[in-house]
This record gives structure tokens, sequence and C-alpha cells, in this order.
């Protein structure tokens, strides 16, 4: 496997933790008042629906090989959006709220 490919395959990666962190946050929201049965269900569902789909995504890039280092990426994609996720947040509202105050100013 080339260079070109092995940074493709670690910017995926990376982009998949990012992805699992908030299908995860979103998920919890969803499930955080049903019942036991209902959260394994889901949450094993969502899981290998996931699993799925980093695998499909890996085997078109670079035929399915999968390394260590890639799912250290996913790890480190996971953590750093835990991390900077509220930051990103605050940013992102920031500028909504700017935009909308001032395409709704009143002449």
């Amino acid at each position: 496997m080339n260079i070109n490919i092995q940074i493709i395959s670690l910017l995926f990666s990376f982009i998949m933790g990012v992805i699992l962190y908030l299908i995860c946050s979103y998920h919890y929201i969803i499930i955080k008042n049903k019942n036991i049965c209902w959260k394994l269900l889901t949450t094993t569902a969502l899981m290998i629906d996931y699993n799925l789909l980093y695998l499909v995504g890996l085997y078109y890039i670079n035929n399915g090989t999968i390394h260590i280092y890639f799912l250290f990426m996913v790890i480190v994609g996971f953590y750093l959006a835990v991390k900077f996720m509220p930051t990103i947040r605050k940013f992102v509202n920031y500028f909504i709220k700017r935009w909308y105050n001032k395409n709704n100013r009143r002449v």
C-alpha cells in the first residue's frame, strides 16, 4: 500500500471517529428514557451498522486492509470530537446568531 492510500485511509478513519461521536451522542439523546432491552437492541444494531459502514469505506479506499493505526485514528477522532465539540458548537452558534440578527434587522 503506497503512502497516498495510507494518508487517505488515516483521514477517513479520523473522520469516522468524529462521526462516531456525533452518532453516539445523538443516539444517547434518543434512548435516554427507554427500557434496557430497547437500549441493548438499538445500540447493538447501531454498532453493527457503523462497523459495516467503516469496513465498506475501507474496502473502497484500500481493498479492506485494516491496520491498528487506522483504529487508533478512529479513537483519536472520537477523543478530539469529545474534547472540542463544545467549543465548535459555541463558535457555530455565535455565527448563526450574528447572521440571524444581521438579516432580521428592522429598517
